[in-house]
């Protein structure tokens, strides 16, 4: 299944702009740097996903926005797989 879901801000520009629609593919595989949709600590969110020393990092493609860093505290959950 898939849905649109509309992008609440600037961190995947210029990709996605604030406002836009990106198209999510529920339960999808998620590959190293891939983009998807993320529930961090009740907080939805678009990023790429990167595996580091067993570690997952959501990283935005806006410059401006400092990586996040899950950690065992963190409430994580991948919604999907962003379709570009």
């Amino acid at each position: 299944a898939s849905f649109a879901y509309k992008v609440p801000d600037s961190s995947m520009a210029p990709l996605f702009k604030e406002g836009s629609y990106a198209y999510i593919q529920i339960n999808g595989l998620i590959e190293n740097k891939a983009i998807g949709l993320f529930k961090l600590n009740n907080e939805y969110m678009i990023r790429r996903l990167l595996y580091k020393k067993d570690k997952f990092i959501l990283r935005a493609d806006n410059k401006d926005i400092k990586d996040i860093t899950i950690n065992n505290k963190d409430s994580f959950q991948i919604i999907g797989k962003v379709y570009i």
